[in-house]
């Protein structure tokens, strides 16, 4: 393919990069989880190694549990809650991003 280069990171279901590739772009998600769909077009590793190659466009999509707080309450009360643990002090499972 012969368009723009694209790295997509963080995304292992296809979807934005057969979107991409549909409109003519050269795009290549990048994800440490395989892709869903087995695709040839995607990289499997740190994104952040693939940041050096010679990319027109860079799209990253930082997983979803760091970027919404509309179910914050599950992690203080009811089932999922962890409060109190001393391994989670935050009550959430989730890890820091570095």
């Amino acid at each position: 393919m012969t368009g723009p280069r694209v790295l997509i990171g963080y995304e292992c279901s296809g979807v934005v990069r057969r979107a991409f590739r549909a409109r003519g772009f050269d795009a290549w998600p990048c994800d440490i989880q395989p892709a869903d769909d087995g695709s040839y077009y995607h990289r499997q590793g740190d994104v952040w190694a693939y940041t050096h190659h010679d990319w027109d466009l860079a799209i990253f999509h930082p997983p979803c549990t760091y970027l919404t707080r509309a179910a914050a309450w599950a992690f203080t009360d009811g089932p999922y809650s962890s409060e109190g643990q001393a391994d989670d002090p935050g009550g959430r499972g989730a890890q820091r991003i570095p």
